[in-house]
């Protein structure tokens, strides 16, 4: 005689019969559905044990996650990890010549609470090796920092950086929010000779003619300034205005902490 004690389990006399309709396990990868029993308190396939019994692991949801288990937890870690540790960049003399430089920055993955944090170029090159960062646990990004130009195109460089480099790290832009951070001013934005597009912003940059904060593409034009759209076209298109500044009139010429860029035509 049989008595019913649950959704997935029945007392059989002194035992009881446990069996799946899935969500609870999975077997290499996939979710399990059928008998199972508890070997000290071990789920495996089956109704008794058996040496043909499987283990079980958790269910998953996302293969990657499976994938990554099974590389690690499943058998005994031969690596030994470390905790990243915060590294505070400050570039040299030699970063100003070029111009440009590297700075790394990592975060936890599938993690609510996680934050990003920027690591110096020694624990970057030992993600995933014996006594470095594990790079399963923490996704990693480069950030190719832009020191000296025009004060606009510094903005507009760093800014998309931080775009794509939020795409792997997200809480990226929270940790860095001063896109002119270490910056020199060595040029004008009225001394470009080309036009820079394909730019997006966030928001929080710019506004419109409107007064309304921009979020989308925008591009940069070295006489009429920051504008919209991705690339610059001979149609009639808004301008855009450094939330810092007070919104010109087109046609005017504009100062902007001691940068002049005329407005005017499209």
């Amino acid at each position: 005689m049989t008595q019913l004690t649950s959704n997935f389990g029945v007392r059989i006399n002194d035992g009881i019969y446990l069996y799946t309709k899935g969500g609870e396990f999975s077997y290499e990868g996939k979710n399990y559905i059928g008998e199972y029993h508890y070997d000290n308190v071990i789920p495996k396939t089956g109704p008794t044990h058996s040496n043909d019994a499987k283990t079980l692991q958790r269910h998953y949801t996302n293969p990657e996650h499976y994938l990554y288990d099974k590389a690690f937890a499943f058998k005994p870690k031969v690596l030994s990890y470390v905790n990243p540790k915060p590294h505070l960049y400050i570039p040299n003399e030699q970063t100003y010549e070029v111009g440009l430089d590297s700075r790394y920055f990592i975060e936890k993955v599938q993690d609510s609470q996680s934050y990003a944090i920027e690591i110096d170029l020694v624990q970057f090159k030992q993600i995933s090796t014996k006594g470095g960062i594990d790079g399963g646990l923490y996704s990693s990004t480069i950030v190719a920092w832009k020191l000296t130009g025009a004060r606009l195109d510094i903005i507009a460089h760093n800014e998309l950086e931080i775009f794509k480099a939020s795409k792997i790290v997200p809480s990226v832009n929270y940790a860095i929010k001063n896109y002119l951070e270490y910056a020199r001013i060595t040029l004008t934005n009225t001394t470009a000779s080309s036009i820079t597009e394909n730019l997006y912003t966030n928001g929080g940059m710019f506004k419109t003619e409107a007064g309304q904060d921009y979020i989308g593409y925008y591009h940069l034009h070295p006489s009429k300034g920051y504008m919209e759209g991705a690339v610059h076209v001979n149609t009639k298109h808004g301008y855009l205005y450094p939330k810092e500044q007070t919104t010109a009139t087109p046609g005017n010429t504009i100062t902007t902490n001691n940068q002049s860029i005329s407005r005017g035509g499209y």
